[in-house]
């Protein structure tokens, strides 16, 4: 219900009776998260870690944290952790892939987005592959860039997204089927 204050105090009255439940920091820094009250749950997450040094989510919601507030070293190393707990974390996957896109590390960002796509069913597929194009054309690879709007238009023939994107790629002097389309 994005109800996050009701979510803090239902871990406070958790926190009363077992102050060692790690899954419950993990929910009270994700409130707090939420809340844009960031500095606070960095220090929720990390209780969370020090009580479970292997919670990978606990990690990748550290590491997302400090993405928020740029500082982006703290958040590399601590998506780095979650996926060396969890190498087939998809959100952790696909936050890391964002950050190192950020960053200007294509060849890193490309490989994330790849591993994420293995992970099936992916419902985020779509968007995805639209993120590994954009990778592909920003370091000059116009040919990788078009073969992959054309599996998302295999996959949904009717995306204008795509479509429009293809129409950067194609001459349409030499070719009318996309055209036509």
């Amino acid at each position: 219900n994005r109800d996050y204050y009701q979510v803090m105090q239902v871990c406070e009255k958790i926190l009363k009776i077992d102050d060692k439940v790690p899954e419950v920091y993990n929910f009270y820094g994700l409130a707090l998260q939420n809340l844009k009250r960031y500095k606070q749950a960095i220090n929720y997450f990390s209780k969370a870690i020090s009580l479970q040094p292997k919670d990978f989510s606990a990690f990748n919601n550290l590491a997302i944290t400090y993405k928020f507030l740029f500082m982006n070293k703290l958040a590399y190393e601590n998506f780095k952790k979650c996926l060396e707990l969890n190498s087939s974390y998809f959100p952790a996957l696909i936050n890391f892939a964002i950050l190192k896109k950020d960053l200007n590390e294509y060849e890193g960002a490309i490989e994330l987005f790849e591993d994420a796509l293995k992970i099936k069913p992916n419902p985020n597929e779509i968007k995805i592959l639209f993120s590994l194009s954009e990778l592909y054309e920003q370091k000059g690879e116009i040919e990788k860039a078009k073969e992959i709007i054309k599996k998302i238009l295999d996959l949904n023939k009717s995306n204008t997204a795509a479509h429009y994107i293809l129409s950067k790629y194609i001459s349409y002097k030499k070719e009318t089927k996309h055209l036509d389309k």
